[in-house]
């Protein structure tokens, strides 16, 4: 958390680290699957959190690999969330 507070903000998936960031305060972005049963009860909250996902339909990934519905969220939109972080 030391850490976190010396950043800028932070991109993660749906993990600790972009709760533990948006209870800071930082300007977080947060990658959850597109299913609304998700996005909706696991993602990070306040005034500083962006929630990302995909308009795709969301299968589950029951195998262990990267759910595709994530995958294919573009890095541009990623890039134009951050940047946004930036702009005066």
């Amino acid at each position: 958390m030391h850490l976190m507070r010396a950043c800028d903000g932070l991109v993660g998936g749906s993990t600790d680290p972009v709760h533990l960031a948006a209870a800071l305060g930082i300007k977080s972005l947060g990658f959850y699957q597109s299913k609304p049963a998700v996005y909706r009860r696991w993602a990070a909250v306040g005034k500083t959190v962006t929630v990302m996902h995909s308009d795709s339909a969301c299968t589950g990934d029951k195998t262990g690999r990267d759910c595709a519905c994530v995958q294919i969220i573009k890095p541009e939109r990623v890039a134009a969330v951050v940047a946004g972080w930036f702009a005066v």
